[in-house]
């Protein structure tokens, strides 16, 4: 996608297949809201930007990709087309509630609404991978379509060479391995748009007007974690596209992408050692049956957008490659609803400074004032953070919509006991 000021976004969440889902045919809108010369012009720059982004890749130039001009429902339309297409909507769902069990998202949080209504307007055009085709806004200015085009072509020659529409598709715990193909994909459309602008193309600084994006009043509706989400793809993955093309050129990169990408933590690393996941952390005890609704590695990327409203981005990047690996799951259960998330970190001094910042950010909220709801038999949603050297458990427990468990304590029940009773799972767990 590309947004306006030129900030790219592509959303990067994973996906399943779900081809059978129906996505709307494809519709062209009235072409009265735009300049008539750019409307006769666009289909001879789209052959001209096409042969130069293939002449530059050695791609066939000769392939066709199509493409239309969208009102603003229509792009908000192809941005849920592609974000269900990725992900089916209880995954979807799971992972939100995820967010929210620990603070990360605000209670009842929709990504869909948040993509829909916050940045939606603002994208100018976008490849939409369920639909295979190049949307561009009615309503941007005929100066920017050569840049809009040349990062939405690459898209579409990425699908067409690398399938990526298919490899994007969330299958649980390959959500950080996702994140990677998405990273790679958005550093090589940065970098192909920039050489095609200025041969020095991706030695070029990047990083800092993506950045900026992340405290843009436009997307204050979305939380801190999902927005560093969105926008790390376009650093990191420059970053790590840049060192492929020192590395050996745009052969590298065609090497990356036929080789297999296993973590973010690559786009930061030559040749990491292979790193198996940790545990799945248990569902708390004494909730009854429980059903796996979301399970996922998040990543050095997923740690660092977490780390991000606490630290920065800069010092957040840094304390997430301390990472080893990781696993986050969430849990629907018979009386009740569970998030956990087990991080094992490559030393214990790491593990404990990441571990400050993340219970400072899973601060538990009380409902109402001392004097009529005092201390922690208010909690509204309980979390607990243990750490056992290397290791850090997360777990937090809340009402499902129709749960019937009590979180207050018992009577005369104290608050360690309380604590004991319905976390003591995970600290046994380390």
């Amino acid at each position: 996608m590309h947004l306006r000021a030129v900030f790219l976004i592509l959303w990067s969440c994973g996906t399943v297949d779900h081809s059978a889902l129906p996505l709307a045919p494809p519709s062209f809108p009235p072409l009265r809201a735009i300049e008539r010369p750019l409307v006769n012009d666009l289909s001879s720059r789209v052959a001209r930007i096409t042969r130069e982004i293939a002449a530059l890749r050695g791609w066939d130039g000769g392939i066709r990709i199509p493409y239309e001009w969208a009102a603003r429902g229509r792009i908000r339309e192809a941005v849920l087309a592609d974000l269900h297409a990725q992900m089916a909507p209880s995954e979807l769902r799971g992972q939100t509630q995820f967010l929210e069990a620990l603070g990360w998202a605000p209670p009842s949080f929709s990504l869909e609404d948040a993509l829909s209504k916050d940045f939606a307007r603002e994208i100018v055009g976008l490849y939409v991978l369920s639909w295979q085709r190049i949307l561009l806004a009615t309503n941007h200015h005929a100066s920017s379509l050569d840049a809009v085009l040349r990062h939405e072509l690459v898209h579409a020659f990425q699908d067409h060479y690398f399938q990526i529409g298919r490899r994007v598709r969330w299958v649980p715990n390959h959500g950080d391995e996702i994140a990677a193909i998405h990273a790679l994909a958005e550093g090589e459309a940065i970098c192909i748009a920039r050489e095609l602008e200025d041969h020095r193309g991706c030695s070029l600084p990047t990083a800092k007007p993506f950045e900026d994006h992340l405290f843009d009043a436009n997307l204050e509706g979305i939380p801190s974690a999902i927005r560093y989400s969105l926008i790390a793809p376009y650093v990191d993955g420059v970053h790590y596209v840049r060192r492929l093309l020192q590395q050996g050129g745009w052969p590298r990169v065609d090497e990356a992408w036929r080789s297999k990408l296993r973590a973010t933590r690559e786009l930061f690393r030559d040749e990491p050692e292979s790193v198996e996941l940790v545990d799945t952390p248990p569902a708390v005890l004494g909730f009854g049956d429980c059903q796996q609704l979301y399970s996922d590695p998040l990543g050095e990327q997923g740690l660092a957008s977490i780390l991000f409203g606490e630290v920065g981005p800069e010092a957040a990047r840094k304390m997430a490659g301390s990472l080893e690996s990781d696993r986050a799951v969430y849990w629907r259960c018979q009386h009740g609803c569970s998030a956990a998330w087990h991080l094992r970190f490559l030393t214990n001094e790491a593990a404990f400074n990441v571990a400050l910042i993340l219970h400072r950010s899973t601060d538990v909220q009380t409902r109402g004032d001392e004097a009529s709801c005092p201390g922690f038999a208010c909690r509204q949603t309980p979390a607990r953070l243990n750490r056992y050297l290397r290791d850090i458990v997360i777990t937090s427990v809340h009402k499902c919509d129709h749960s019937d468990f009590e979180f207050a304590p018992r009577f005369g029940e104290s608050e360690r006991d309380w604590s004991r009773r319905i976390f003591g799972h995970s600290a046994a767990f380390l």
